[in-house]
């Protein structure tokens, strides 16, 4: 099963797509820990996307694309994909290059979560691009594109309550992947 994680930052994409990468026996895919990666070890691509990332600002798609692909290729059979796509253009981006392999996104799991949950959640988090002015730029770039992607995705969104204990928003994950297959 391939399957995407919309939703933004600290709304527990990482948490939950463990445990459904976990369950579903594929890797999980987190774009984010591979450009933090990128950036401490120093590669081309890193010190180009510091910038932005310091900032709260999305990475330029030229720069974040080759690394999901590469990522991406050896596991077309089925992955669990965080932090990509963020916007309509890496959506489309995504689909071309899956369709290019014979391959289609099978679910786009929407994590819900308010604004205020999410502010609490990244300060908890203690991470250098948490810190409350960089967060409420990501929360407020990703809150742009949230709309339009989700209709990209229009018949493979599977929504979802993100706030609660994490078995409890597993268990809504692993329901609404059910229906999902069921509907399909």
């Amino acid at each position: 099963m391939r399957i995407v994680l919309v939703g933004p930052p600290g709304a527990g994409k990482g948490t939950q797509g463990a445990l459904v990468a976990e369950r579903l026996g594929v890797p999980q895919i987190v774009v984010g820990e591979l450009l933090r990666t990128h950036i401490a070890s120093g590669t081309a691509l890193g010190e180009r996307a510091r910038e932005f990332v310091e900032r709260g600002e999305l990475v330029p798609d030229h720069l974040v694309v080759g690394i999901v692909e590469q990522a991406v290729e050896p596991h077309l059979d089925g992955f669990v994909l965080d932090g990509f796509p963020r916007s309509i253009a890496q959506a489309r981006m995504l689909d071309r290059f899956l369709r290019a392999r014979a391959a289609e996104l099978d679910v786009a799991l929407h994590f819900e979560v308010p604004d205020e949950v999410l502010a609490d959640r990244m300060d908890a988090r203690g991470r250098a691009d948490d810190v409350p002015e960089v967060a409420a730029t990501r929360i407020a770039g990703f809150r742009q594109s949230e709309e339009a992607l989700l209709e990209h995705y229009r018949g493979r969104v599977v929504e979802l309550d993100a706030v609660g204990a994490v078995d409890v928003v597993f268990d809504r994950i692993l329901d609404g992947l059910r229906e999902a297959l069921l509907a399909a």
